[in-house]
């Protein structure tokens, strides 16, 4: 059997950008033949722990990730969404250290690039993610 996946399933977790409830996403998956589902709350891991409970129940596998809010250096108020999935226990511990240890700015809690830089490592995988002020008219190229 050939693996199919659903990459970014974000639940009610990511706050105004989803109503779906873990446990029934990765129902709606195993329903659907999904065999793994990547599952990327924006700045929340807070759906990992049930929607994998869940994925045993089902067959299917919850790859854990997190879709972080980053500053982006060169636009001002201008914030990168990538997807960062764990390949290990030792990566998403970088990762919930990464969600421990956010900035401030406005009513927006992010990570820095630079800290996101220096948590990657061969057992993560980033994905391009959603991307919000890409073109501004503040560009500014340091």
């Amino acid at each position: 059997m050939t693996d199919k996946v659903m990459w970014g399933f974000q639940t009610h977790f990511s706050v105004g950008e989803s109503i779906i409830d873990p446990e029934e996403g990765v129902k709606l998956a195993a329903d659907a033949g999904y065999t793994h589902v990547a599952l990327a709350d924006t700045m929340s891991v807070s759906a990992l722990i049930s929607a994998t409970k869940q994925g045993k129940k089902s067959g299917v596998k919850v790859i854990p990730g997190v879709t972080l809010r980053v500053k982006n250096p060169y636009i001002e108020w201008g914030y990168l969404y990538p997807r960062v999935y764990a390949k290990t226990e030792a990566a998403m511990k970088r990762l919930y250290a990464l969600l421990s240890d956010t900035e401030k700015d406005r009513d927006w809690h992010y990570v820095t690039l630079e800290k996101l830089c220096d948590a990657l490592a061969d057992d993560m995988m980033v994905t391009s993610g959603i991307v919000y002020g890409l073109y501004g008219s503040s560009l500014q190229v340091m």
